[in-house]
This record gives C-alpha cells, sequence and structure tokens, in this order.
C-alpha cells in the first residue's frame, strides 16, 4: 500500500489475511475514506479524488464479532497539481463596496493552503502585464455531503472539510468587464505568468459596477422549487424584468433563500370525503401551510388542506 499518491491515481488494494489466538480465521474487508466520506471500490481497486488525505482501513472480525482494525495512511502529493483539478469545486465573483472594487471566491479541498490570480480586460491575452495575487482569508469551512449509501438516508450525511481563498480587487475601472484566471503554486511559491501548467484558462468574467445614479438590483427570497432548468431560470426572467423596467445597471444583490428549503418527506392527510388516507409527496406542498413550518404544524386558523390528486 503506498504511502503517498497522485490527484487521480488509481490504487489497488491489497490482499489481507489476519490470524486470531483462537484458530479461527477472522472475515477480513477492507474500506477507503477521504474528507467526503466512502470512496468506492470497483474491481478492487480506488482512485484519489481530493488533495486531502485518504485512508484505507482495514477490518478483521472473529467467529464471535470482536472486530480490530487498522488505518493506513495515504498522503496525495502536491508537488504539481493540475489546476483543473485543484479548482473542481468553482468560485464565485462579487461587487465590492466601493466603485471600482469586487472580490473573487474561490473553494478547494482544505490542504490547498494557498492560490493566485491574475485579472485583465476582457478580450486581453498577454497576462505577463497582469499582476499576480496571492489568496488571503484562506479559512476551512464544513459543508454537508452524502458520505455513503447507509439505507437510511439522514444518516448518509456527514460534513466535508473545504477552504475558501479570497482575492480582493481594487482600483478597476467602472464599467469595463474583466476576467480572471487562477493558478497554483506547486511548492514553489506564485507561480509566473508564462508557467501555462499552473495557470487555468478564464474562469469567469465580470463587470467592474458602482458608477453614480446607477440603479441596483434586488432580488428577495426567489425559493426556486426544484432543480428543473425551466425553475432554475427564474431568478434569470426576474432580473430582465427588473433590467427592462430600470435599465442602465450593473449591480444585483441577492437576499433570502434563492432555493427552496432542502429535505424530503411525506405527509399523510386524513380527509373525511375519502375512503381512506392520500399521501402528498414532496414537491406538493399545501396552500394553507407555510413552508417554514414542519408538516405537522399548520399556519394557526389553517384548515386542513384538500389532498393531491394521484400522479400529484
Amino acid at each position: 500500500m503506498p504511502t503517498t499518491a497522485a490527484y487521480g491515481q488509481s490504487i489497488r488494494l491489497p490482499q489481507v489475511k489476519a490470524t486470531d489466538d483462537s484458530g479461527t480465521v477472522p472475515t477480513t474487508t477492507l474500506e477507503v475514506f477521504d474528507s467526503a466520506g466512502q470512496v468506492p471500490v470497483t474491481d478492487g481497486g480506488f482512485r484519489i479524488r481530493s488533495y486531502d488525505d485518504t485512508f484505507v482501513v482495514v477490518k478483521a472480525t472473529d467467529n464471535l464479532g470482536n472486530t480490530n482494525a487498522e488505518l493506513r495512511r495515504i498522503q496525495v502529493s502536491q508537488k504539481a497539481p493540475a489546476p483543473a483539478d485543484v479548482f473542481r469545486l468553482g468560485g464565485n465573483v462579487s461587487v465590492g463596496e466601493k466603485p471600482g472594487s469586487a472580490g473573487v471566491a474561490v473553494t478547494t479541498d482544505r490542504d490547498i493552503e494557498k492560490v493566485y490570480a491574475q485579472v485583465l480586460p476582457k478580450g486581453s491575452k498577454d497576462w505577463s502585464k497582469a499582476k499576480v495575487l496571492t489568496s488571503t482569508a484562506d479559512r476551512p469551512f464544513e459543508v454537508n455531503t452524502v458520505g455513503n449509501n447507509e439505507p437510511v438516508y439522514q444518516h448518509s450525511i456527514t460534513g466535508q472539510t473545504l477552504r475558501s481563498h479570497e482575492f480582493r480587487l481594487n482600483g478597476l475601472k467602472v464599467g469595463t468587464t474583466y476576467q480572471y484566471r487562477l493558478g497554483v503554486a506547486g511548492g514553489h511559491g506564485a507561480p509566473a505568468p508564462k508557467d501555462t501548467s499552473a495557470w487555468t484558462g478564464v474562469r469567469g468574467e465580470f463587470l467592474a459596477g458602482g458608477a453614480a445614479g446607477q440603479p441596483v438590483y434586488l432580488l428577495g427570497d426567489m425559493q426556486v422549487p426544484d432543480g428543473n432548468a425551466d425553475s432554475l431560470a427564474l431568478p434569470g426572467r426576474v432580473l430582465s424584468r427588473l433590467k427592462a423596467r430600470n435599465p442602465g445597471g450593473g449591480t444585483v444583490i441577492q437576499t433570502g433563500d434563492l432555493v427552496e428549503r432542502g429535505g424530503q418527506g411525506n405527509l399523510t392527510i386524513a380527509h373525511p370525503k375519502t375512503l381512506g388516507e392520500r399521501v402528498c409527496h414532496p414537491g406538493a406542498t399545501p396552500r394553507a401551510w407555510a413552508h417554514d413550518r414542519p408538516a405537522d404544524k399548520p399556519r394557526p386558523g389553517a384548515k386542513p388542506p384538500v389532498p393531491a390528486a394521484d400522479g400529484q
């Protein structure tokens, strides 16, 4: 079993055996874990999918159910990290508090401690003219993720620690569209602009807003109900309507819930006109019940909702 590996490397699990003082041969199993939870094992092997450590857990269980376990740690090399792998988790750009300012935030695995960025006006191709920026506020944070395939969905949720990196951009020309790219160190400090292997392509564009007298568009509690493409387009449609009525703005502020509250469940409702009980499946929210209340606590004074028709 290797002690170090590269991101994306395929590793084959070894054959293992255990002995017991009872003379009975214990049953052995191998499981693989990383920061996101249990790693799938296929055809006796697995793939390194994170720059954080990976652990192989070897378990031996005797005929009485007693279990012993041994952990094998695999450290993931950062000597020549691939930018596409490091920045696979995405990022975003936000407006700054003053005209001509903006911020870029990007997420990586926790073990990536520093990253870099360059910014140029849109259409420019000479990155040697752009300053190499070093990330700040490189803080770890935790997100919920599905760690394994537990029979009970709630039991499969675990916490994954990631790291956020920030870049504060100042001195931008108001009304100009910029492009940016991201870079990795590879153990040698900030990468040179000419080192193409250390940089991504253009990761995105943004408009430096903040001119006096421009409207600011405010979106609040959009609560997109599901993941359908048409539903996800709702914020864009609302913004287009606002811009049509008040053109000229370049700043959008989103408040409240962009998507509907997460979760999964069924609501069983008894109704005197039915022969039995019907089930309102997830997504069929009774009108009289508040979206922010548990299913068993209707809004005060609300009447029991009419059961959903079959197929709804």
